[in-house]
């Protein structure tokens, strides 16, 4: 009898240990969908968290349409499921004791906004290749550019040769200049308006095909190309009134979505009525030193460049460009000037 009754009492414990096991044993699965405010599919992240220790069960990234779903979830255990998106408002949702694999539902992130006073937007100006820099002209120097050339001197990349205005580089040496590809001058730059200026491509070390001319760099000015039909006139003028000199250029444009045809006439003066010009030699003959020492007394200058010029351009697409240029120059001047003379001999008049 005895044994009978200790036979069911540990069929009984047995039974309970297993029943308990297959309990424990079995997993089930929470699933839903979640969704942006507007009903589109969120790209988001989804974290199961055990409440009591604070570990993460499972995360999911950017679920299939929206849909999720986590398996081999304990039952027993209560979660917390956290939803997350840039731009949108973290939700956080308690789900009690689990037993059966449960459909949460749809889950709808609403949008974070702040307002904000201002926002400052800025690039790089210069954006640097294998073979070039890619300038980018500042609107705050286009804006107030008489010309393209006045622009482009402007950059913290050039330098300016004031006798002659032409375009340097800081350590002085010359560059070659391209409009669109095409060799070009300082003063096709200088009929040039800077708002069409779209970029400036810097060699600083000048391609193999302009590498026999000597130049410190090269520069590619990257201008639009209109694709309507219309006419532009520029006139950009420099005179100074006490130095007597100026600089003045006038050019005409015509063109239509594939041609166009340009008439310039550029003028630089000089009129200076003290030239002087000083001069020094030094030479040795047998033992003596010789020196020639000629002092400018008065004299005068008056000196005219006079450029006529004709352009064509055919552009019908991107990769097809030709162009033609014609050029006339007229040169008349005149120079007068005299010089006192002092002769040494060691050091001697």
């Amino acid at each position: 009898m005895r044994n009978n009754e200790s036979a069911k009492i540990l069929n009984l414990i047995l039974g309970t240990i297993f029943t308990t096991n297959i309990l424990y044993a079995r997993e089930v699965q929470l699933s839903g969908r979640i969704v942006f405010n507007d009903d589109s599919t969120a790209i988001a992240t989804i974290e199961l968290i055990d409440k009591h220790t604070k570990l993460k069960n499972a995360i999911l990234s950017n679920p299939n349409n929206g849909h999720f779903l986590f398996q081999s979830v304990k039952p027993g255990e209560t979660y917390l499921l956290v939803c997350s998106s840039m731009g949108y408002f973290t939700d956080t949702l308690h789900i009690g004791s689990v037993s059966d694999s449960k459909y949460i539902g749809e889950i709808r992130l609403k949008p974070d906004l702040q307002s904000i006073n201002e926002v400052t937007v800025t690039a790089n100006m210069v954006e640097t290749f294998a073979s070039k820099d890619r300038i980018i002209i500042p609107s705050a120097i286009k804006d107030y550019a008489s010309s393209g050339y006045d622009a482009i001197r402007q950059l913290p990349q050039f330098a300016e040769n004031m006798i002659g205005e032409k375009l340097i580089t800081p350590d002085r040496k010359s560059i070659k200049i391209l409009i669109n590809g095409i060799e070009a001058t300082e003063k096709d730059l200088k009929i040039v308006s800077a708002k069409d200026i779209l970029r400036v491509d810097y060699f600083s070390n000048p391609p193999v095909r302009y590498a026999n001319l000597g130049v410190g760099a090269v520069i590619n000015v990257i201008i639009a190309i209109n694709r309507i039909s219309g006419s532009d006139m520029l006139i950009n003028t420099k005179n100074a009134i006490t130095t007597g000199s100026g600089s003045d250029a006038l050019d005409v444009k015509f063109y239509n979505n594939k041609n166009q045809f340009n008439i310039g006439y550029s003028l630089d003066y000089r009129n200076m009525n003290d030239n002087r010009i000083n001069q020094d030699y030094d030479y040795r003959i047998g033992n003596s030193q010789y020196q020639n020492l000629y002092r400018g007394i008065y004299g005068l200058y008056r000196g005219q460049m006079h450029v006529a010029q004709l352009g064509y351009l055919y552009n019908a697409k991107d990769n097809l460009l030709f162009s033609a240029k014609f050029n006339a120059k007229f040169n008349p001047g005149d120079e007068k000037y005299t010089q006192k003379t002092l002769v040494s001999v060691n050091d001697q008049p």
